[in-house]
């Protein structure tokens, strides 16, 4: 079945002409508050048709390389669908701020004037935008250096303050009393076991066995890149396993890391393991700090992951938005890396009287363009009794995924710090346990998901809308904190679309939005702008009453300095979806003002991503995107950063 994308452009057509001015999408470097607002606790809902008095500047107008969007582009839109049975699973087209005609891009950046741009003769999907010269390029596996890997040895730790020793030890499901919770035990399981919970092994199994053979009939090595994941860190990794390499990339070889404490170098390590055993193609680079010019790097960092101790733990930061996440939200606007961050610790082990323990959100979860991610007991698959969370009566909700926790590897040791000075000793028993090992494995998947499909790379607002629909594998109740997410993350769903006639398997497709909203509005009702199109249910059987499930979502980035200054996310956009029987129709025939007649309707006013989950065997979904309100205070008034992904599975 031939696959085909029809947006609506009857109704509103394509908008009015661009202002002359083409405002910059990527945001300021740094804030010039001295002092960053905090999420207010006001009914945002109430506030929609409010229009406060505009401050500040607008943004001088640059050149948006990274999105494509060069001088005199007022917005691009494009979609991907890798199981496009027509082998054209890509098109983008671009908008310009003067009348010129609408022009779509060939794989040598040649425009053929056509209103939809579909590449021809694609045969791999492993095409990506260009940063630099803005067109859409096949990448080459990048060979790191071996003479830039720092492979750290035993232990970062002064040796002069601590005496170090290693064990080894065999597990077998093993139950210890939680880190994190008072008088609580947990059972830890195998990670390859845990990989494939709800997954398909076969899959995964060629995916990391089968693509360095030569004769894979699957993915040619040249065919899946490295990527380049940063670990924000407060200490170099450690050898866990003395069989493995630890083979990381010190961002700045000069950078002093902290010694002082074990527990920092067993988190990093313990990061840096879970993201290598569960990708393939990762290359990892370690800092304290966010590493400056990502895309300079060989391979190019795409994925940040924040476990670290000691950053704004228990303080007022973790109560609110604070600098970290304003600083972490900026640098996802300005240079469109996918973040993941753990959610944090809920539940700190105290004593008898205090079995809940304190609050402790980390302060880098807020970051409204992030993803943040909770833990999932692996055995019960049940959400964690101490994974952090925030409801939307804190303005957005967080985390948006969850992913598993509490397992061990084969191979790792036993370590036992000494310190000199006292003689006491620190044991350490490599389990992998709380919101950072969640958040590793899903830096992990998404690392994987842009080795296959690099289109992804550069579009964290699409990244966070694919690991939303990704989250399939339902969890048992009761659900912690009346925490909102209720089901985990799938390797399987993540990172694979159907490149074969399986049922079973999940099926993507994605678009994004970027730019003047002018350009990109398809339809105009109650002074709002919207985006309409239509998508062809893959699984549509003629005169069938069987439904198939779907879910969709969109995903947003905002400048972390609105955020900051406004005190909640400059825009809210709405999702519906509707039936069709083609894929040509007409909004005005659809009940615009209520949700009645539509499949679902997502609405929330909090947050920076809508969810919704429905089921049909119409042969079209029509999909719809209203902007329902913005700030005006914005720096960058009129401008979208949209991502869109709906997935289905069988």
């Amino acid at each position: 079945m031939k696959k085909k994308i029809a947006l609506m452009v009857a109704f509103g057509c394509l908008g009015a002409s661009a202002a002359s001015i083409n405002y910059d999408l990527l945001g300021r470097k740094g804030s010039k508050m001295n002092s960053p607002m905090v999420y207010r606790n006001v009914d945002y809902s109430k506030a929609k048709n409010e229009v406060p008095p505009k401050i500040g500047a607008v943004l001088a107008k640059k050149s948006l390389n990274n999105q494509g969007l060069a001088e005199g582009i007022s917005a691009i839109e494009g979609s991907y669908e890798a199981i496009s049975f027509d082998s054209h699973p890509i098109y983008f087209k671009r908008y310009y701020s003067t009348n010129k005609v609408d022009e779509c891009l060939s794989e040598t950046g040649a425009g053929n004037q056509s209103n939809h741009c579909k590449y021809q003769d694609i045969s791999d999907n492993y095409l990506y935008l260009n940063r630099l010269n803005n067109v859409f390029i096949p990448t080459a596996r990048n060979n790191v250096n071996p003479a830039r890997l720092d492979s750290a040895g035993w232990t970062n730790l002064n040796t002069n303050d601590y005496a170090f020793s290693s064990s080894s030890v065999t597990y077998n499901k093993p139950v210890r009393s939680s880190p994190y919770e008072y008088n609580h035990s947990i059972r830890y399981d195998l990670f390859n076991d845990v990989k494939y919970i709800d997954s398909e092994k076969n899959l995964i199994d060629w995916w990391f066995d089968g693509i360095d053979k030569p004769g894979s009939s699957f993915y040619l090595p040249n065919e899946a890149t490295d990527v380049g994941v940063y670990l924000g860190v407060e200490a170099l990794p450690v050898k866990l396993n003395p069989q493995k390499k630890v083979a990381f990339i010190r961002s700045d070889a000069n950078e002093k890391f902290n010694s002082a404490y074990i527990g920092y170098e067993l988190l990093a390590a313990k990061t840096y393991s879970v993201v290598k055993e569960s990708s393939k193609r990762s290359v990892v680079y370690v800092s304290r700090s966010l590493p400056e010019n990502p895309a300079d790097r060989t391979p190019q960092i795409y994925i940040g992951v924040h476990n670290r101790k000691g950053v704004d733990n228990n303080s007022s930061a973790t109560m609110a938005y604070s600098a970290s996440a304003e600083k972490l939200d900026n640098y996802i606007y300005q240079n469109r890396t996918v973040e993941v961050v753990a959610s944090g610790n809920f539940g700190t082990k105290n004593n008898v009287n205090n079995p809940v323990g304190s609050g402790s959100f980390a302060a880098e979860a807020h970051a409204a363009n992030a993803i943040t991610v909770g833990a999932v007991d692996a055995n019960s698959k049940k959400i964690t009794n101490y994974t952090s969370y925030k409801k939307p009566s804190n303005q957005i909700e967080k985390p948006e995924v969850l992913n598993f926790s509490h397992f061990y590897m084969n191979g790792d040791r036993i370590r036992t710090y000494t310190k000199k000075a006292t003689g006491e000793t620190y044991v350490y028993e490599p389990l992998y346990d709380g919101a950072e090992m969640a958040a590793a494995y899903t830096a992990g998947m998404i690392s994987d998901l842009l080795a296959i499909r690099p289109f992804y790379r550069w579009h964290p607002e699409i990244v966070k809308a694919l690991a939303i629909t990704s989250s399939h594998v339902a969890l048992k109740k009761p659900y912690p904190h009346d925490i909102q997410v209720k089901d985990a993350l799938s390797y399987y769903g993540i990172v694979f679309s159907s490149t074969q006639s399986d049922s079973r398997e999940f099926y993507h497709y994605s678009r994004y939005w970027i730019g003047n909203m002018d350009r990109l509005k398809t339809f105009t009702y109650d002074n709002k702008k919207e985006i309409w199109f239509s998508y062809e249910n893959p699984h549509y059987q003629s005169g069938s009453n069987v439904k198939k499930n779907f879910t969709a979502a969109i995903a947003w980035l905002s400048s972390g300095n609105d955020i900051a200054r406004i005190g909640h996310i400059p825009q809210d956009f709405d999702l519906w979806a509707y039936e069709s029987r083609s894929a040509s129709f007409n909004p005005t025939s659809f009940n615009l003002s209520s949700k009645t007649g539509a499949l679902e309707a997502s609405r929330s006013s909090y947050n920076s991503f809508e969810k919704i989950s429905f089921e049909t065997n119409s042969p079209y979904i029509v999909f719809r995107i209203i902007l329902h309100s913005e700030d005006s205070r914005t720096e960058n008034p009129n401008q979208a950063v949209l991502g869109f992904d709906v997935a289905s599975f069988e």
